[in-house]
This record gives structure tokens, sequence and C-alpha cells, in this order.
């Protein structure tokens, strides 16, 4: 979402824009090549679209322009050189893809490690063939998919990481305190570590944003329950004070952790796909922020775009 629209890559189709208030159409425009995965956008409001590593496609990122409604290429990791199977399931970028400092980042499953490009005035600074690399040690493992979002343009930036490994041995339990499932976390540079109670969340976390007013951070998700016809439902926690991530519900100040929870929805996602997209503007009494969030059926019928309306008022 920008200021103009909400946008949706439909994946190795066209994007679809809809005025972010009303739910209507306003128009379509052709994606960037085959394959298009999916779409974010960057601090300067461009829309940014990106190939997953299919059938050797290749990863490529692209940003859209209003000025003369082309999409312009920004990366270009090829199947040849070395680009992981299926690297862009999951993209972030931080910054403004035109001017200054501004990064890329691409997530693929079956792997525990996280790929980014730095740019400079839209230019990559890291080649394209020889992306920065981060093992994520602290996840165990290989994930089954990841979301990633560094916190901030700075060298040592904190970054937020969502992962998923799932285990047969919650089927019939995906409450328990042993269970596998999603984490998110915070971690530093350092690998110091604060984690989400994962009590708090659905055993999958399909998609998250990490935003801020003023001062204050917040984390919006997009969840499912253990199976692929489970119950999907958004949720809004407060994480400014990164303490309070290790309350549970049972726990005193619980409500000040946990803002919202929205209905419960039940799509048929063996795919494990879900997006969630956040805006915010200034109004004349704090901000409203609007927080969108999608969850793809087994077919068309059965997918899901939700907007909620948060409204801030300064203290």
């Amino acid at each position: 979402m920008n200021d103009k629209y909400l946008a949706v890559q439909l994946y190795d189709g066209n994007i679809y824009r809809y005025d972010k208030k009303s739910g209507s159409a306003i128009d379509v425009v052709s994606s960037a090549r085959s394959f298009m995965m999916k779409a974010d956008v960057d601090d300067a409001g461009h829309l940014i679209t990106a190939r997953e590593n299919i059938y050797g496609a290749g990863f490529m990122v692209y940003y859209y322009s209003e000025e003369d409604n082309e999409h312009h290429l920004l990366l270009d990791y090829t199947n040849d050189d070395g680009c992981p199977e299926d690297l862009g399931y999951e993209i972030s970028v931080i910054g403004d893809v035109t001017n200054g400092k501004s990064f890329i980042y691409g997530m693929a499953p079956g792997t525990m490690t996280v790929y980014y490009w730095e740019l400079m005035d839209g230019e990559l600074v890291t080649p394209a063939a020889v992306p920065n690399t981060l093992r994520y040690g602290p996840a165990g493992g290989n994930w089954d998919r990841a979301q990633i979002q560094r916190a901030s343009l700075d060298a040592n930036s904190d970054h937020y990481i969502s992962y998923y490994i799932p285990s047969t041995d919650d089927a019939d339990d995906e409450y328990r305190k042993e269970k596998k499932g999603s984490r998110f976390n915070i971690f530093s540079p350092y690998m110091e570590i604060n984690e989400l109670n994962p009590q708090n969340h659905s055993y999958k976390i399909l998609d998250f944003k990490v935003f801020t007013v003023n001062d204050d951070v917040f984390l919006a998700t997009i969840e499912q329950n253990y199976t692929a016809w489970s119950n999907a439902k958004v949720q809004v926690f407060e994480i400014t004070n990164r303490n309070k991530m290790e309350l549970t519900a049972e726990d005193a100040g619980y409500d000040e952790l946990c803002l919202f929870t929205g209905d419960e929805i039940a799509p048929t996602n063996y795919n494990r796909w879900g997006d969630i997209a956040v805006y915010k503007e200034q109004t004349a009494t704090g901000y409203d922020v609007y927080i969108a969030s999608t969850v793809v059926g087994y077919d068309a019928t059965e997918s899901r775009i939700r907007m909620y309306k948060m409204s801030y008022y300064p203290q």
C-alpha cells in the first residue's frame, strides 16, 4: 500500500490496484515479467515487485514508476549465477530504491539463510551475483518458509524475522508449549534475540509487518492454525517494550501487548500463502493506520483481502 492505492500482485499475472478506503477497483497494470510472486513498497511509496526463481527464471526485482508507467529493473540474480531455487518466495525492501541507500531482501524455502543487497541511488552496491548472506542459526534448522524485515538503514540495524518449521508431533495439539511451527524474533547484529511468546500467535505466521507510529512500535501478523483448512486471522501487537513480548494471555498487562485479534476465516491454504501490508496517514488528531491482509485459498472463492483501520491518538 502507498498513498495512492492497495496493489495486489497476482502470481504469474497482472497487478490489480484498488482504493484502500472504499475497496473499489482503480485499474490493472501489466506485470513486469512472468512468475512475479510478491509485492512491497519502499519508503518513498514505490511499488516493488519480485520474480521467484522457479523453472530457472531467476530472482528479479523491479520498481514501478508512476512518472512513465514502466517497470524498472533493480536486481537480476540469475539461476546460472547460483540463485537458490524459489528465492523471491518472500521479499522486503527498506529505503527509497531510487534515492540514497536502500536494501532488498530475498528469502527462499528449505534453507536458513537470508539474502540481501545494498543499493545507492537505485544502483547495486552489492553485485547481483554475490549477495550478502546471513545464516540465521537460531532457527535450529531449515525453515519451510520465512519473512525478514530490516529495522533501519543503519549499518548495525536490528532485524525482524518470522520462520516456520512444522512438525507432525503437533498434529494432535498445536498449542502445546513444546510446539514447533512459527516463531517471531527480533535480533541484533550480535544475535541478541527477543522472541514473541509462541503461545500468542497461531501455528503458522504467513506474513508480518513491523511499523512505527511516533516512537511506538507495532507488529501486524496474518496467521493460520496447523492444517491447510484451519482458521486464519490478523493480530496486532505493540512491541515497543520488548520485555512484554514474553507475556501470555494469562499474564497481567497482556492487553498492552496484544491490541487486536480479527475475525477468523477458514480458507484451504495448502501453499501457506498470505501477505500483510501497512500504510499510515496523519490526521488532525493523530494517525489512521490501514492494515490489509490476504489469505490465498485453494481457489478464488476462498481467497480473501481484508482491510482494517487502526486509529492512533498520541498521549
